[in-house]
Parts: C-alpha cells; structure tokens; sequence
C-alpha cells in the first residue's frame, strides 16, 4: 500500500507512528528510537510530528507564541519550547538559569521532561538532512480543529468525551472505531500506549496527507534556527462542509 502521510507522537513506550496510506488505511508502529524510522522513511513522505524541533538561540519562539493565542482557552497544550542551551543542558536547574538568561524565564519540569525527546529529533533531522524537508512540527488540536470546521476542542482529549468526539471527527476520513483503537493498544503493549497517543498520531498523519497548498505556516513566514531547522507550527486552512477552496476534499 503507497504511503499518503505520516504521523508521529511521542508516548511512553516511545515514538507512536502512525502509517495512513492512500486507501484510507491506518497501520501503528512503537518505535523505540527515530532511527528506527530510516527503513520506513523516504524523502517524499510528508510527516507531521508533535515534537518541538528549531530551537531558538535567543528569545521565545514565534509559532509558540501565535499557536497559543490560536488555542485560546487550550493554550495549556502548547508549552513555550526551551531555547537550544536550555535543551542541552545537563540538569533542570542549569536549564532554568540558561532559559531565564536567554528567554526571561524558566521554563517548567514537564518542559524539562520532554528534553531528551528534543534532542534525539533534533540530532535526527540533523543527521539525516535530506528529510528536513519533509518534516514538519504540527498539533494534534490544531489538526483536530481543521476536521472541526476550524473550532478548537474544548474537552479535554483524556476525558471520555473529548476522545469519542476526536474519534468522531477522525471518522469523517478513517473508518475507524473505538474497539480498532483497543486492538492496535494490546498489539503495541496498553501500558505503553494510550488512546489519546492513537488518536493524536492518526489526525497527524491525516493531516500530513493532505496537499501542500492546505498548509498554513504558523508564523507565516518560514523560520529557520542556527541548524537550518525550520521553526514553524504547521497546521490547514479552515474547511467547511468537507470543502477547501471551493472543491471537494479527495484524499
């Protein structure tokens, strides 16, 4: 089957990917490292992952600053991604100092956390420059508010109701069903992954599959950090009644 989009989230177990191909088919993958991704990556396969990658030498970045005022009420999902000292760092407290002295802040534990998950995309994407082109960092409830007409989610996608409501929106595209969902948990290890890790990964990779020219660049202009990484937020116009200028989405 020929590979229409990837879509990656990180989870316990490690990177959940997300396979949607051009039958509307999703397969799921646990990777426990991206360089496992080399047998399965080529350079045309467009990939949305939720990870933060283009670090900043100096100051906030600019996606993380417009992605939060889109989120409004949901602003909590995005955190401000640390500057590329803070990253490397060799401890919380180290970062912290680094961040304030670059940023004017420090930035939070669960930032922190999710530090050795930077660095291992960031070294990735530069070892293996010819697929910096078909990466880009997205999230999942920007996607979720493409499929939403445009609305941000307001339930949160770990209560029952905002995973049946994710799940109903994936729908409109994935023939998919909650008892899918379980099945590919018990295949990947249910302690590893969760529900909204499946369903955060399926929306990228849907999202990925779409054509170029549905893609918005948050900001709109395209910036690069010190490794020639792009620092942008990548998410789709607006549709509405399944349309996007003017024609029937195909997939």
């Amino acid at each position: 089957m020929e590979i229409s989009g990837i879509g990656i989230d990180g989870c316990r177990g490690g990177w959940l990917v997300c396979l949607f191909f051009k039958s509307k088919d999703v397969q799921f993958l646990l990777l426990l490292q991206l360089d496992e991704l080399k047998q399965i990556l080529q350079p045309e396969f467009p990939v949305f992952i939720d990870m933060p990658f283009g670090l900043s030498d100096k100051g906030e970045r600019t996606c993380d600053q417009q992605a939060r005022q889109l989120l409004c009420k949901r602003v909590a999902t995005i955190f401000p991604t640390p500057c590329r000292l803070a990253v490397f760092a060799n401890n919380y407290v180290q970062a912290c100092e680094l961040n304030e002295a670059c940023c004017g802040k420090k930035i939070s534990i669960q930032a922190w956390n999710l530090t050795p998950r930077i660095k291992e995309l960031d070294y990735f994407l530069r070892a293996n420059p010819e697929l910096k082109k078909s990466f880009f960092e997205s999230h999942p409830e920007l996607c979720f508010a493409w499929l939403n007409h445009g609305e941000i989610l307001l339930s949160k996608k770990k209560s029952e109701e905002g995973r049946l409501q994710r799940l109903k929106l994936l729908q409109k595209i994935i023939d998919f069903k909650k008892d899918d969902i379980e099945e590919w948990r018990t295949v990947l290890g249910r302690s590893k992954v969760k529900m909204d890790d499946v369903l955060d990964a399926a929306v990228l990779a849907v999202c990925a599959a779409m054509p170029p020219s549905c893609r918005i660049y948050i900001p709109e202009k395209i910036e690069k950090d010190s490794f020639g990484l792009r620092m942008n937020i990548v998410c789709l116009k607006n549709i509405k009644n399944g349309e996007y200028g003017g024609r029937l989405l195909i997939f």
